[in-house]
């Protein structure tokens, strides 16, 4: 029997988004690579603007930096405006005759004979229900992307996505045929996993807190949270509401007039699971979420996650965290009350969370990937 042949994947990246403190996207990057390259089946190799590579690497400070990489001749953006406006010049030439053509995230990728596959990770720019769709910068980025948003789902052969709800809305919104679209879902650290494994406060001290996870931003339910601060501050004066992330200035200087809203800063994977685990709850009152990796990540580190009904929030959570409405802060209040003060309910809901987590390993996300492309175009 021949020796079988490995399937050729090039991965189109933006190597920015994966060297210093990256966001979702940034973190579905480096684990979706990282897990292909670990698929015995897989021949991996980068694809990216030359201007991007030193020595035939990219930014040493990714963590894909030790992969292979294969260099276009333009800067990512001068190569990605032609390929939007004139469908050339065609990748092929590039990527070493790949079996598939590979983007973890938002981009169009013009090709001949390889495959192409795009990630579409979010659509709030053409949510007409959303509070901000009508913003100056709202209706400037839907327009400057709109092209993008159509190139990738009328060419690729295969769209992926993250979440059940998200693979609704590009269909409802955009018409495309939902047998096209594979959701390949999101991951979690496996830092979160290994924090899960130490047991939680028996009791908590006095400056008790639940961790807000994304800082105060519009789309993140920051006009939720201070509601529920001033509810908290009423209830219960100790308690403090730690915030993990950048917030918008607005929201920053808002936030000074609740002593009890602390701000942390950004939290990476050395110190916000334990921030999580040592927490009353994690509470995600985002307005948008097409996945939500902060409650994935709570409930893999063995926190309770108390999130909006919001999204896709209710179905990443499952029956592993509290679904709460985020404009009624004296029920989410009431909630966040009794993890504190009920610890057999509370261990019950960690429990749930930690078996919830275990759908969103970066493994397994990765096997769904590759299952798509194994099935090719259907």
């Amino acid at each position: 029997m021949g020796k079988q042949l490995k399937m050729k994947i090039a991965a189109y990246i933006h190597p920015q988004r994966t060297a210093i403190s990256p966001t979702g996207v940034g973190k579905h990057m480096i684990h979706m690579v990282l897990e292909l390259t670990r698929h015995p089946g897989v021949d991996l190799k980068l694809l990216v603007s030359r201007h991007d590579l030193t020595n035939g690497h990219i930014d040493s400070r990714s963590p894909l930096a030790h992969l292979p990489a294969m260099g276009h001749p333009l800067s990512r953006t001068a190569m990605e405006r032609l390929w939007l406006l004139t469908g050339h010049p065609k990748a092929d030439r590039w990527v070493d005759g790949a079996d598939w053509v590979y983007c973890p995230a938002e981009a169009y990728v013009p090709l001949r004979r390889s495959r192409f596959a795009a990630t579409i990770h979010c659509v709030n720019w053409f949510e007409p229900e959303l509070p901000w769709y009508n913003d100056p910068g709202m209706r400037q980025t839907r327009r400057r992307m709109g092209l993008r948003w159509k190139m990738i789902l009328d060419r690729a052969d295969k769209v992926l996505t993250v979440s059940e709800f998200l693979k609704g809305r590009i269909h409802a919104l955009f018409g495309t045929d939902p047998s096209r679209i594979v959701v390949v879902g999101n991951g979690v650290e496996e830092e979160f996993f290994a924090e899960g494994q130490i047991p939680g406060p028996s009791e908590f001290p006095e400056n008790r807190y639940i961790l807000v996870v994304g800082g105060l931003t519009q789309r993140k339910g920051a006009n939720f949270v201070f509601p529920l601060a001033a509810e908290l501050q009423r209830r219960d004066p100790k308690m403090q509401i730690r915030i993990a992330g950048g917030s918008e200035p607005n929201y920053l200087e808002q936030s000074k007039s609740h002593p009890n809203i602390i701000h942390c800063g950004y939290q990476g994977v050395d110190t916000l699971p334990k921030l999580m685990r040592e927490s009353v709850a994690v509470v995600f009152l985002s307005r948008y979420e097409t996945f939500g990796i902060p409650a994935a990540e709570a409930m893999a580190a063995g926190a309770p996650a108390v999130v909006s009904s919001f999204a896709a929030l209710p179905e990443i959570v499952g029956n592993g965290g509290l679904v709460v409405d985020a404009e009624r802060p004296d029920l989410t209040a009431e909630a966040i009350s009794r993890l504190a003060n009920d610890m057999t309910f509370r261990q019950t809901l960690i429990e749930s969370g930690k078996r919830r987590a275990q759908d969103f390993h970066w493994s397994a996300a990765a096997g769904r990937l590759m299952s798509a492309f194994q099935g090719g175009r259907e």
